[in-house]
């Protein structure tokens, strides 16, 4: 059965083809971590991780940040939340179109 061992390193050859074909890295997921609890006044720097569609960490994409309410928590363009007022807040990291959030609690004094 000379054809069945032709199968194998063809399977093979085809198995590290398929590996190319993946492409450059793209973000596929944006996580924000941590997921503080502040005072009124108080900061917070908040970190992304990206993944890419391997799964694999990504570095050095760069990120917008937003509130959903920025009388409770600010966040500036470099990630730090600030407390504002008490309540909650999401803070969403946008990172190549794909998003992430995470929330942010704000207590008074």
């Amino acid at each position: 059965m000379k054809w069945q061992r032709g199968l194998v390193p063809a399977a093979l050859v085809a198995l590290v083809a398929c590996e190319d074909t993946v492409g450059p890295p793209i973000v596929t997921a944006v996580l924000v971590t941590p997921e503080p609890r502040l005072f009124i006044s108080e900061e917070a720097q908040l970190q992304t991780l990206l993944l890419d569609q391997t799964g694999r960490a990504m570095y050095g994409v760069n990120c917008s940040w937003s509130s959903s309410d920025p009388t409770v928590a600010a966040v500036a363009e470099s990630g730090t939340v600030t407390g504002v007022a008490r309540g909650s807040a999401r803070i969403t990291a946008t990172c190549d179109g794909v998003s992430g959030s995470g929330q942010v609690d704000v207590w008074g004094l």
